[in-house]
């Protein structure tokens, strides 16, 4: 099973060219394979002693996500970085969609502060390698 995903941050998708249609970068979502598990709570024992077990998705809420792309254009970094910086700190929210074998995710996330932008990336001729984004879950897409 493959553990890598299609990523898209907002409008801008992770590819060659940032657009949904170009080449996918490849890329490695640490902490996303905690996303979607669900929780079970203790077992109680109804008055006939048939057991039951409680279970509920757990949507992570508070949980750190790092996006690390093997290569970005630079087109598509500076856009990265555009995007985020232009977000309000106290309210701004990102949608993250995250698409592949190990799972598929559409989540609500802000930047993990002060260290959003994880390093060392190295740059070469119009590409950067292994940046290192990283965010917080606020929540999945369509939950409040």
């Amino acid at each position: 099973m493959a553990k890598y995903y299609r990523v898209t941050l907002g409008t801008i998708h992770f590819t060659d060219n940032g657009a949904a249609g170009g080449v996918p970068c490849r890329v490695e979502v640490e902490g996303a394979g905690v996303l979607g598990r669900t929780k079970t709570g203790g077992t109680q024992l109804a008055a006939d002693l048939t057991p039951y077990s409680f279970v509920s998705d757990w949507d992570r809420r508070g949980s750190s996500v790092s996006i690390r792309p093997t290569w970005l254009t630079t087109a598509v970094y500076d856009s990265v970085l555009a995007l985020v910086n232009a977000l309000d700190p106290v309210s701004g929210t990102l949608q993250l969609d995250l698409v592949g074998d190990p799972g598929s995710h559409s989540l609500l996330v802000v930047p993990r502060y002060p260290d959003w932008l994880g390093g060392p990336a190295r740059f070469r001729t119009g590409r950067v390698f292994e940046p290192v984004f990283n965010f917080v879950v606020k929540s999945r897409v369509g939950t409040p």
